[in-house]
């Protein structure tokens, strides 16, 4: 019997990182020798199919009816 398959069917991104480093011509203007910006956010997607009162994320630990904190980090790297 089927009757009590369900879909876990889930998509989720947990972690993204973006960075840009800025052009050294720039820089030298302001005798830096090179910078780098960058910025990671935690948790950015979390897309699944929800059971009435049944389901729980299976990456979310033991709190699984509570969603994942999203955590944004920002950074610079300059050397001189």
């Amino acid at each position: 019997s089927t009757f009590w398959r369900m879909s876990a069917t889930s998509i989720s991104i947990r972690t993204l990182t973006v960075a840009y480093s800025l052009p050294k011509d720039l820089l030298k203007k302001v005798n830096i020798d090179g910078c780098r910006l960058n910025a990671t956010v935690q948790n950015v997607l979390s897309l699944y199919n929800p059971n009435p009162d049944s389901f729980m994320d299976p990456m979310s630990g033991t709190y699984g009816r509570y969603p994942n904190l999203r955590k944004i980090s920002l950074g610079v790297n300059v050397s001189f």
